[in-house]
């Protein structure tokens, strides 16, 4: 039998009237990319568990802060930057005096090494400071440098291991989208729940590796044990309009985007 999973996309991203479900513990990461701070960042501070930046992505959100005034890491006592992670080779001095010298100053942990990039050392933190399945809203962004973008998708692909998500669930927030994996088995993805203006019509699923066959349900164009592949086939449809509710059944790993929308 397919394993069975859903997923409330709602609940995920935040509702103006509803509060993170008492189970939902998630840390916020934010990387080193551009940041666009709207009303679902603002959800996803207020409400994180625990908030690093990937070495220089402290530089984005102080720049965020400054440009915008949110958030207002100097007045809210109980909000802070937990933590800035990484070789913080990117990391400027000035940014680095700034987050030590706020009312709730913000740990800097050195994790040297060229060995892997700066995220993988914010996901070995976490793990062993906040247990091996705390969930991961990743912000960053697929614009710009492609090799940027890949990035972001083995960052994605890296948060999420093994066949199930015993070890959390792991998204990818940028400006006009939100990416995530599904892992094989039966998924159900509730997109008008709680939020019927939060997300557009475009979606696009491609496999996270290997080859996988793939059945949807409430696209325009649904596709029926379709094996999708780089080089052979990807999926970049539209949700039907009186679709509630997408299902997708897949054989092995993909990567799942979904368009955002009304994020100001």
């Amino acid at each position: 039998m397919d394993a069975r999973f859903e997923w409330h996309l709602g609940q995920v991203l935040g509702h103006a009237d509803q509060q993170p479900a008492h189970d939902t513990k998630f840390a916020m990461v934010v990387l080193n990319q551009p940041i666009s701070w709207n009303r679902i960042l603002d959800w996803l501070w207020k409400n994180a568990f625990i908030r690093v930046a990937a070495d220089g992505g402290a530089n984005r959100l102080h720049e965020s802060f400054l440009s915008t005034g949110s958030p207002n890491l100097d007045h809210d006592k109980q909000v802070r930057l937990d933590a800035i992670i990484g070789d913080l080779d990117s990391l400027s001095v000035p940014v680095k005096n700034y987050f030590t010298a706020l009312t709730l100053p913000t740990q800097i942990i050195s994790v040297p090494g060229q060995d892997s990039w700066d995220f993988e050392k914010v996901l070995s933190w976490l793990r062993s400071n906040c247990g091996q399945n705390i969930d991961t809203m990743i912000i960053g962004d697929l614009g710009g440098r492609m090799d940027h973008g890949l990035r972001q998708i083995h960052n994605l692909i890296l948060a999420t291991p093994g066949n199930d998500y015993s070890g959390g669930r792991s998204f990818l927030v940028s400006r006009e989208s939100l990416t995530f994996i599904l892992k094989a088995g039966r998924h159900s993805i509730s997109i008008k729940e709680h939020s019927p203006l939060m997300f557009g019509d475009h979606i696009g699923i491609m496999p996270a590796g290997i080859p996988s066959t793939v059945t949807t349900k409430g696209l325009e164009a649904d596709v029926q044990n379709v094996e999708l592949g780089l080089g052979e086939r990807v999926i970049l449809d539209r949700i039907s309009p009186t679709t509630s509710e997408i299902e997708i059944v897949t054989t092995c790993s993909l990567v799942f985007t979904i368009e955002l929308l009304h994020s100001s």
